[in-house]
């Protein structure tokens, strides 16, 4: 009966055990924790054989690794096609997505969406709006191409909006030139705007067409000579000198429709039409105006001198009217040639207008020679253009208006467009790939289908040889990505069954061959790698730098200070000190907790601790345990470490599981080994502050005299510590007396040897 409940005893405590991995893993499942999940399902696999496949729990947990899987690939490839934003690659992390998980959410999806929107580069509007603008440029049709909904990212689309802005303002010029022509009240000045911003815009013969219909109205554009600035600030001066009222006033218009930079002047003149002339003094500002206007030799201050002497009643025979009227004859020899050098420009013989201003300075000012300026510009552009390559002269044409002039260079232009877009999509796809490669990231047969197809792309449809290059870096590349899917799918299977030879093997080929392999793949095969050494031999003895008097001391549970804690040790490093350095972690140590200790030791105790605490996926845990054991009873100097690392596991650890076996785990070195006088306060106070039940077990074994083994414990003892956990019994006697109240039963200690 006693043998009966023992056992049902025992079945309870795995049953419930068990229960507990499954509800973590339930949790791990449901929190998508795909360390957890794979920890539980290890730890499950070990006990379900082959009837665990069929656990529902077990499914789930299994498709929920795979989807995280799926989902951590999906973000890495969005993550970098987002933060390159280029069509090729947005489309391919879109299609990938679909093809690997149709369900998944997430905000990279939604922003790779939006950015290849925002590009308006899908293949549907590729396939209609597209080719409609091309058709539209194709027949030089700018009605077409304004009803267009044109695009702002495609070359086509750049080229189709150049023409549209251009057509923009050759239209707004055109209604202004229009409206010069319709209206009767249309001042030169309005007149040479509008003609400049037609020849400007290469509107010339539009514009020299319309000038020759419309010849009688703008009569007062052929006949104006305008004075420069400098000119009319000169004569303005000169006028106020000679307190000249009218020709200061006609000067003073003049400059203000031009524009001054002389405002002291302009004062001045202000200052002298504001005094009143009484009408004796009206002959003097006449004969005072003629002089002005001599001297200026202007015809617009020719016909006001002559207007005032009339004004005034001078005679014909006035000498003053005599030399005005000289003067004004000479002019009109000018007109003549002025006219003469208007109807040239009107045939575009600019030759012509060019020997006249050339021979007659006098009407150089004419607004006719800037339109010769703009119209020679015009030519000019032409010729430049003719000498550009076809698809710059393209672009600078579409920018002058002048897509007519290179009609029949957009069919090859076009093809030179998607030529380069092909270029450019296959050189994103290699800076794509091989920062993957570089950065040890992930990698799977989608990116070498993408490089492929990209790749076969630029070489079949594509005559430029000045890609030979790219694709030289293409080719390279590809043989790079096929190497490593290789070798990644030869891991795979050698994990299937992993063994030692085969896992060095494998990766002293990755090694030498200089593989380029993602950073996880190489960490699970290292990892795998370990765990099979660990489970088949202890690590080769180190050499011992100090070796250990071999006294301990024991310390009275009454004399414990229960308020040291071991975060406190004077020995630890500056690195590991406060409470809350000195906790609970899943990962291995990459250096000692204490001084002086060998880093090699430090970091192989830690990976066997968190192997047999099950905080690493790890086989023969029973040989992690023995590993430590024997590790510290060779180095006496490594027990303080092995004990800080342990009391480091087991302070806030959060997972049951892993603090009962952490529990062993101190119990079996205390059992082995004490700690150094210096460490001994700290390991004891700790024990004492806790409350679990293989504490107490701990507690004897510091507190009292009990010898400790000093030897190595077997593979059956530790298994036994694995099955049942140490603990203190109370021992009667069959009349009932007590024996005993506090007897240390470790686990491999049956009734047999307690009789005994």
């Amino acid at each position: 009966m006693i043998q009966r409940n023992l056992q049902r005893s025992a079945f309870r405590k795995l049953c419930t055990r068990r229960l507990a991995a499954l509800t973590a893993l339930r949790a791990a499942v449901h929190a998508r924790n795909p360390t957890a999940i794979r920890t539980g399902l290890a730890d499950a696999a070990s006990w379900m054989e082959a009837r665990g496949g069929s656990v529902r729990m077990i499914q789930q947990a299994s498709q929920v690794i795979s989807q995280v899987t799926e989902e951590s690939y999906l973000k890495s490839i969005f993550t970098d096609a987002v933060a390159r934003d280029q069509d090729v690659l947005l489309r391919h992390a879109l299609a990938t997505a679909q093809a690997i998980c149709p369900s998944w959410k997430h905000e990279l999806l939604t922003t790779a969406k939006a950015a290849l929107k925002r590009r308006s580069d899908s293949p549907v509007w590729r396939s209609s709006r597209s080719n409609s603008v091309r058709d539209a440029l194709l027949r030089g049709s700018m009605a077409d191409l304004a009803r267009l909904d044109v695009p702002t990212t495609t070359m086509e689309g750049q080229l189709a909006m150049k023409l549209l802005a251009h057509r923009s303002e050759v239209s707004a010029a055109q209604t202004a030139l229009n409206a010069c022509v319709t209206s009767t009240a249309t001042t030169a000045a309005t007149w040479t705007a509008a003609v400049s911003k037609m020849l400007d815009l290469g509107e010339v013969d539009q514009t020299l067409a319309t000038l020759q219909s419309s010849w009688d109205a703008w009569a007062p554009l052929r006949s104006l000579v305008p004075m420069s600035r400098l000119q009319i600030e000169e004569t303005l001066q000169k006028a106020v000198d000679a307190t000249c009222q009218p020709g200061a006033e006609i000067c003073l218009n003049l400059l203000t429709d031009i524009g001054t930079n002389n405002d002291e002047l302009v004062l001045q003149a202000v200052a002298l039409l504001d005094d009143k002339i009484p009408p004796s003094k009206e002959r003097p500002q006449a004969v005072a105006l003629v002089e002005l206007a001599l001297q200026a030799d202007s015809s617009i201050l020719l016909e006001a001198a002559m207007a005032k002497c009339r004004s005034v009643g001078m005679a014909q025979w006035d000498m003053n009217v005599r030399k005005v009227e000289k003067a004004l004859d000479g002019h009109k020899k000018e007109h003549a040639a002025l006219e003469g050098a208007w109807t040239a420009l009107l045939q575009q013989d600019l030759a012509k207008v060019q020997g006249i201003q050339t021979t007659h300075p006098l009407v150089a000012t004419s607004p006719v020679f800037a339109f010769l300026g703009l119209v020679q510009n015009h030519h000019e552009r032409l010729n430049r253009l003719n000498k550009l390559p076809v698809d710059q002269r393209v672009q600078e044409a579409a920018e002058a208006g002048l897509v007519h002039v290179v009609q029949s260079d957009l069919p090859q232009v076009l093809a030179s467009i998607d030529q380069s877009r092909l270029v450019a999509d296959l050189h994103h796809t290699i800076g794509f790939v091989q920062s993957r490669l570089d950065g040890q990231i992930e990698v799977r047969s989608d990116l070498l289908g993408l490089l492929t197809t990209q790749t076969q792309r630029v070489l079949t449809q594509t005559t430029d040889t000045s890609s030979s290059s790219m694709l030289e870096d293409a080719g390279g590349l590809t043989r790079r990505l096929q190497k490593s899917l290789m070798a990644k799918s030869k891991l795979a299977k050698i994990l299937k069954s992993p063994t030692v030879a085969s896992l060095q093997a494998w990766l002293d080929d990755v090694h030498s061959r200089r593989t380029s392999m993602e950073a996880s793949a190489l960490q699970s095969a290292n990892d795998v790698l370990r765990q099979l050494k660990a489970s088949h031999h202890v690590e080769p003895q180190f050499e011992s730098s100090t070796a250990g008097d071999g006294e301990y001391l024991h310390v009275s549970g009454d004399d414990v200070d229960k308020s040291v804690h071991f975060s406190e040790y004077d020995q630890l490093r500056s690195d590991y000190g406060g409470p809350a350095a000195m906790q609970w972690e899943s990962r291995v140590l990459d250096r000692p907790l204490l001084q002086h200790q060998r880093t090699p030791w430090s970091v192989h105790v830690s990976r066997c601790i968190l192997g047999y605490m099950r905080d690493r996926v790890m086989w023969f845990r029973e040989m992690l345990a023995q590993s430590i054991l024997q590790l510290a009873l060779q180095q006496p100097a490594l027990v303080d470490e092995v004990l800080m690392q342990l009391m480091k596991q087991l302070t806030y650890n959060p997972r049951p599981e892993s603090e009962r076996r952490g529990w062993s785990l101190l119990a079996l070195c205390l059992t082995c080994f004490s700690p150094s006088p210096p460490l001994a306060k700290f390991v004891a106070s700790f024990v004492h502050s806790s409350r679990h039940p293989v504490a107490l077990y701990c507690q004897l074994r510091l507190d009292t005299h009990v010898a400790h083994s000093g030897f190595l414990p077997s593979l059956d003892e530790l298994s036994a510590f694995d099955c049942r956990s140490p603990f203190v019994a109370s021992i009667e006697l069959l009349d009932g007396s007590v024996l005993t109240t506090n007897f240390p039963i470790s686990p491999e200690l049956t009734v047999t040897h307690v009789v005994d």
